[in-house]
């Protein structure tokens, strides 16, 4: 278990690597776009820790998912109010009913609802703070920009080879689960009770060509007749209790 936590330190440090890397000695364009590292650092813990590439790969499209989403909440409501008059208490109130919309489905992922929020939040403080210099637009790009270094990143410490690909990980996770139960002793064999085989009867052929079932519990044996005529259909039951000796 303590191997598998490892791996999984090991990459975040190595996906937090990436950003920093990134927003230190990338492109002066790129690190203008890049205004919120700090919440491109929280996307890549957030996704990367104790996942497999499948988990991770999925977590980039809730990742997508959840800008697309804080995109078309946040335009109307900074053009309605502009970020110049935007106050703390409106902008609470603004952070309070978007988070409520993105929490009300239910079909949205976990994953995407934890991306959203911190966005949201992001969004307003960032026009409270920065008030009539905020382009609505630019100020949203910023914002997508951050959460998408972060999943990028994220995905990209996944297919690191080292200390061994997750997606062999994952496939030694199936294993495990997959791999037949073996017992403790494999000489001994599982007991069958009368009762077990009451309760559990083998499989039956076409009806027709049985014409006795003998079921024998412990205390009461019980025989069940039925006779066939032919091709026509079957008497009903009969059934005899015996008492035991």
């Amino acid at each position: 278990m303590w191997r598998v936590h490892l791996c999984s330190a090991l990459r975040t440090t190595l996906a937090c690597s990436i950003v920093g890397c990134t927003t230190l000695y990338g492109p002066a364009t790129l690190q203008r776009l890049l205004a919120y590292p700090a919440f491109s650092y929280l996307t890549t813990i957030l996704i990367v820790s104790d996942a497999t590439l499948g988990d991770t790969l999925r977590s980039f499209w809730h990742a997508v998912y959840a800008t697309i989403q804080v995109m078309i909440l946040s335009i109307p409501s900074l053009w309605l109010v502009d970020p110049a008059c935007l106050t703390n208490s409106l902008a609470a109130v603004a952070v309070a009913l978007s988070a409520f919309v993105v929490a009300l489905p239910e079909s949205t992922h976990l994953m995407s609802k934890r991306i959203a929020f911190g966005q949201i939040v992001i969004v307003y403080v960032g026009a409270v703070i920065h008030g009539a210099q905020t382009g609505i637009i630019m100020h949203l790009i910023h914002v997508a920009s951050s959460t998408a270094l972060g999943a990028v990143a994220s995905v990209l410490a996944m297919f690191f080879p080292y200390p061994r690909l997750a997606y062999n990980e994952r496939s030694h996770e199936e294993n495990k689960l997959t791999a037949p139960h073996r017992p403790t002793n494999p000489q001994t064999t599982p007991l069958t009770t009368p009762y077990h085989r009451l309760n559990n009867p083998p499989e039956l052929a076409d009806p027709r060509q049985r014409n006795t079932v003998m079921i024998i519990t412990k205390m009461q044996p019980i025989v069940v007749t039925r006779r066939s005529h032919g091709k026509g259909g079957l008497d009903p039951p009969t059934t005899v209790s015996l008492a035991s000796n």
